[in-house]
């Protein structure tokens, strides 16, 4: 599979699960909680996942998961380089 589902729809289904993300979460460190959750968005993404070896979903599901850990260290990188920024502005101002 390479990553042919649409990056908008896999940032909306992780936020609808706050157990991916949310630290003060409870179910955030529920490990059997988070890997449902996954398996749900794997399965939501990837109409033929269910019908997959268990080796063709361990690949199926890293590659999403890389693709999200990805999409969400761009979007902190772009924050810190934007604060950064920022910062830099307001020295030369001064």
């Amino acid at each position: 599979m390479a990553c042919k589902f649409d990056v908008t729809v896999l940032c909306e289904l992780v936020e609808a699960r706050p157990c991916l993300w949310d630290k003060r979460s409870a179910s955030y460190k529920n490990e059997v909680v988070r890997e449902r959750s996954w398996e749900e968005i794997f399965t939501f993404l990837d109409d033929e996942y269910d019908a997959k070896t268990s080796s063709e979903k361990k690949e199926t599901g890293e590659k999403i998961m890389n693709k999200w850990t990805n999409i969400r260290d761009a979007f902190i990188r772009s924050l810190k380089s934007k604060s950064g920024q920022a910062a830099k502005k307001k020295l030369h101002l001064s």
